[in-house]
């Protein structure tokens, strides 16, 4: 696992404590400056070569003239006497604060959870304000923030920046009283596998009823109730512009809650399948209107709240984009996985476990291409009309995607290439799949047909996924083939030259056919009696295998199909007793005993062949099937226990035929029938259940869940600020969908006064009456967003379409 370089483990460290101490003493504000200057020439170092940034002697005038001319002479006074001393204090006793096996990293696709102390945590801010961590960069570090405060005192003559830096001030004023040290802040990542990750699909046909949706049209997200889980809006890299300039309501919660500011120093950019949960935080501040007067209002009593980062697709310069089905599905599961308040220990799986699932990364410094975020060129949204005439005029351009699959992406524009900024965008987007950039897996949107994805398929109960490319024994040349494969076809020049070959080759093998004049393709064999012995059989249209008569020992071959004719015929005589006997009984019965035994008595003997073919010929010589053979094997025989097991499937089991039962258990072959008949009974159940996995899967696990383990979740307008241009009312049926799956007690949801959510108890109201479930409103979402991308609902907004839909339409 990856450590954190902390500043008291570098070797410029004595020299930082000689600054620090000093600055307890600091008399004047130029001696305050001056010192915090020379720890930032110190320190500043960056791992990025091309970072030529030099420092500038005047970095800190803006905080100088912040204490001396903004603050009253009492503030400047407690200032240099209390606040700058205890942030000093503070910052020198990182080495003793620091955890035992240091600060790990919170990396990508890899679920942790830390506890980290009190002290510890303000220690990483004081350092930060300090500006004693080396330089990071968007080239040095794409996944991670620069956690220094330095570039944050430049924009000092905004209100609002003065709004955070007093919220911090105040943290560090109340950390010095009354034991408020005491305890720790739990911070975890939480990852959705992809075994957990669900499909357009698994959401349209969920059964689950809407959970309770309590408006909130007054009031604000910071004001919510203590005891329920808070959201906590964010970019990919959460912080955005918090220690730069940044006004937005990400930033404004950070300084209100001056302890998640550690979390820009550890935890890796968030990814399309992740959100992060933190416990036990505490609020000290609120600030109000930080746009215009930036209003601080301190709090006494700070709470102790628990927060879950979650960030929002950015959607600015492609809003329309925000319809289509793969962004919904990414918010739709996000939300889940935040809503769910999984509080297991991810560390708590085992080592060996957790390294087979995903391989683990040393570092995030210096990531590959794949996994960097590059801040995007500004530019002007699409209209709906554009987008749609646009959608039909260009081509699906193909774009390698680094580790693992290529796939072709709609182009907004010809001439640049989609690119993604720091708030998180749509670079991972790849039509039927999200592909992670840091492990290259692929989340499908919809389900696969020829991938088996329920645990009671008939097919082979493999984890893994292959596609139709993939070899089971080695697939290390697939990313080869597949990159030889775009290259064929990138220039018509080469397409040309290619058919051409294949031409060549086509022309070849039809030259040396004539080789195979021996062949007899697609001859029937039965019962023509042929003995040629040069002739050779091929099967027509197939290369797969066909058993060949010479590998089998006559006698062995002629004895086993002896035995099974055997066997066929007592069956037959045996059906027809028992039809005879059953006609003249009542057909009311829905089972018998007799029955059950007969299928039973099929099922083993088909299973019999199936596991044990025909692969001895005597006791010395055996023929080993290959994994061609075994899988067909496997197939046939899951086919088999399905149809067989599918036969009781809307039959009842009556009480009746219970009772005979348990009246003869004297009798052990009758209690063993009995067993055959539950089982297959629960078995063709199992399979109805299937249908409607996503619902039994969540209930099973609601009802696993103590009384109470679920929190209220309180949020607002996701991602819907003037930064991401997320569709309000979109992202309200988002959030509602995946607290109904989650289980969730009720949702808060603060609208803010948006003018488009005025609608929304009536909304709420009205779906509740017709007692619609996640199916229909799903459906009904989806079917709107189709509609919006070919542009037929301009004027219809999605609650006046949602009003307007029956459910039985």
């Amino acid at each position: 696992m990856a450590l954190v370089m902390l500043p008291c483990e570098l070797p410029w460290w004595p020299t930082v404590q000689r600054h620090l101490t000093k600055l307890l003493n600091a008399k004047t504000t130029r001696d305050l400056t001056e010192g915090m200057q020379n720890i930032h020439e110190l320190c500043n170092i960056s791992l990025d070569p091309e970072d030529e940034e030099k420092t500038e002697r005047e970095t800190f005038a803006e905080l100088e003239n912040f204490i001396d001319n903004e603050l009253t002479e009492e503030g400047r006074i407690h200032f240099l006497q209390n606040t700058l001393p205890n942030i000093s204090n503070r910052a020198i006793n990182l080495k003793k604060w620091k955890p035992r096996n240091g600060l790990h990293f919170s990396l990508q696709q890899q679920p942790d959870s830390n506890e980290l102390e009190y002290n510890f945590v303000s220690s990483l801010i004081a350092n930060a304000f300090f500006s004693t961590f080396p330089k990071r960069t968007n080239q040095s570090h794409p996944t991670l923030q620069n956690f220094n405060f330095a570039s944050f005192f430049k924009s000092l003559n905004q209100n609002s920046q003065k709004a955070k830096l007093l919220s911090i001030f105040y943290y560090f004023d109340w950390l010095g009283t009354n034991n408020n040290s005491v305890g720790s802040v739990k911070i975890a990542r939480q990852v959705m596998s992809s075994k957990e990750w669900l499909t357009i699909e698994d959401w349209i046909e969920c059964t689950l009823p809407l959970c309770q949706l309590h408006i909130k049209h007054e009031g604000r997200l910071d004001r919510a109730p203590e005891d329920s889980l808070r959201m906590c809006f964010c970019s990919s890299k959460i912080g955005g512009h918090v220690l730069v300039d940044g006004i937005s309501q990400e930033c404004i919660s950070l300084v209100t809650f001056p302890e998640v500011l550690s979390v820009l120093l550890h935890v890796e950019a968030l990814e399309d399948n992740e959100v992060l949960m933190i416990e036990k935080v505490r609020a000290v501040s609120r600030i109000s209107d930080p746009k215009n007067r930036a209003c601080l209002e301190k709090i006494e009593v700070p709470l102790q709240i628990s927060l879950c980062c979650l960030d929002a697709e950015n959607y600015k310069h492609l809003p329309i984009s925000q319809f289509e089905e793969d962004n919904i599905l990414r918010e739709l599961n996000k939300c889940l996985l935040a809503f769910q308040q999984n509080h297991e220990k991810p560390n708590e799986v085992p080592i060996g476990q957790v390294q087979c699932l995903r391989q683990r990364r040393l570092s995030p410094i210096g990531e590959s291409i794949g996994s960097s975020i590059e801040r995007s060129e500004p530019g002007v949204p699409l209209s709906t009309q554009q987008y749609c005439s646009t959608k039909q005029s260009l081509p699906e351009s193909p774009q390698k995607i680094k580790n693992k699959f290529s796939f072709s992406r709609l182009k907004a524009d010809s001439d640049k290439k989609s690119s993604t900024d720091a708030e998180g965008t749509l670079n991972n987007r790849r039509g039927k799949f999200i592909v992670l950039g840091s492990s290259g897996e692929c989340l499908p949107v919809k389900r696969i047909e020829s991938v088996c994805k329920t645990p009671a398929s008939s097919c082979s109960s493999s984890d893994e996924y292959h596609s139709a490319k993939t070899s089971l024994d080695d697939g290390s040349g697939d990313d080869e083939c597949n990159r030889q494969y775009n290259v064929d076809f990138e220039t018509a020049e080469r397409r040309l030259s290619f058919a051409q070959r294949l031409r060549d080759a086509l022309k070849r093998e039809s030259e040396n056919s004539s080789s195979e004049s021996n062949y007899a393709v697609g001859i029937s064999v039965s019962g023509s009696k042929v003995e040629d012995a040069n002739i050779k059989l091929k099967r027509k249209g197939s290369t797969g295998f066909m058993l060949n008569e010479e590998s089998l020992d006559e006698a062995f071959l002629q004895n086993s199909l002896q035995q099974e004719q055997e066997w066929i015929d007592k069956f037959k005589n045996k059906q027809s007793a028992l039809s005879k006997r059953d006609s003249m009984k009542s057909s009311d019965s829905s089972f018998s005993s007799e029955f059950s035994s007969e299928l039973e008595e099929v099922y083993e003997q088909f299973s019999k062949w199936l596991k044990d073919p025909i692969l001895e010929t005597d006791k010395e010589t055996k023929r080993v099937l290959d994994q061609r053979d075994m899988a067909v094997l496997e197939f046939a025989g899951s086919l088999l226990k399905r149809t067989l097991s599918e036969s009781f499937a809307g039959v009842e089991l009556t009480e009746g035929c219970l009772n005979s039962i348990s009246s003869n258990a004297d009798d052990q072959s009758l209690v063993n029938k009995s067993k055959i008949i539950l089982n297959a009974r629960s078995l063709s159940l199992e399979l109805a259940r299937q249908r409607h996995r996503l619902a039994a899967q969540l209930l099973t696990q609601i009802a696993q869940k103590p009384k109470g383990a679920l929190k209220v979740v309180s949020t607002g307008n996701w991602g819907c600020g003037s930064s991401k241009c997320g569709e309000v009312q979109l992202k309200v049926v988002i959030q509602w969908l995946a607290a109904s799956v989650a289980g969730v007690p009720g949702l808060i949801y603060y609208t803010c006064g948006h003018e488009q959510l005025a609608i929304l108890d009536t909304v709420c109201r009205i779906l509740r009456d017709r007692k619609w479930t996640v199916q229909d409103l799903a459906q009904a979402t989806l079917r709107y967003s189709s509609q919006m991308l070919l542009g037929s609902k301009n004027n219809t907004s999605l609650f006046e379409e949602l009003i307007g839909v029956d459910k039985n339409s």
